[in-house]
């Protein structure tokens, strides 16, 4: 039968292309239910500004949202954005809002991205990966800063009050 150890053999193995990860998290100074409301409440115009404003001089061409989720005491809201020049063509991930007790939020993103080329130098690879993080930094901010004044300004004819959340 012979060595079945993969690295022994002399045939090449296949490999799948990998996709740069990017995650980040920020604190969010409100208590998760009406922080979870201005998250799923109206949220495609206000939260697609965001994304917009965060890639800067990028033109992004699609930003969607999917539906939001309850899983594991968190809601969970998966996006994609795809742009014509910049770091990336395309990323996908989840925006996942979690309670922090007694008073707080932690406010976290995950997902991937695809480049239009994968022939780039480590440099270059380096350079577009801090780029998107500083991106999606960008992006959880301004999110975060939205969820901590309750909404205000973004979407006030679908929310409720903040006092009336509490």
């Amino acid at each position: 039968m012979g060595d079945l150890r993969p690295y022994l053999s002399r045939e090449p193995i296949p490999t799948v292309p990998l996709m740069p990860l990017v995650q980040d998290f920020v604190p969010v100074a409100e208590r998760f239910e009406p922080a979870g409301m201005v998250l799923v409440s109206g949220r495609t115009p206000w939260l697609a500004e965001h994304a917009r404003a965060a890639v800067g001089p990028a033109a992004l061409t699609t930003v969607e949202f999917g539906p939001a989720r309850s899983l594991d005491h968190a809601v969970v809201l998966p996006l994609r954005w795809s742009v014509d020049s910049g770091p990336f063509a395309r990323l996908d991930g989840d925006l996942r809002l979690e309670p922090v007790p007694p008073r707080w939020s932690h406010l976290s993103f995950r997902g991937t991205y695809e480049t239009e080329s994968t022939e780039a130098s480590a440099r270059d690879a380096l350079t577009r990966q801090r780029l998107t993080e500083s991106r999606v930094r960008r992006f959880l901010v301004a999110v975060a800063a939205t969820l901590e004044s309750g909404g205000t300004g973004t979407h006030a004819m679908s929310m409720p009050s903040r006092d009336a959340a509490r």
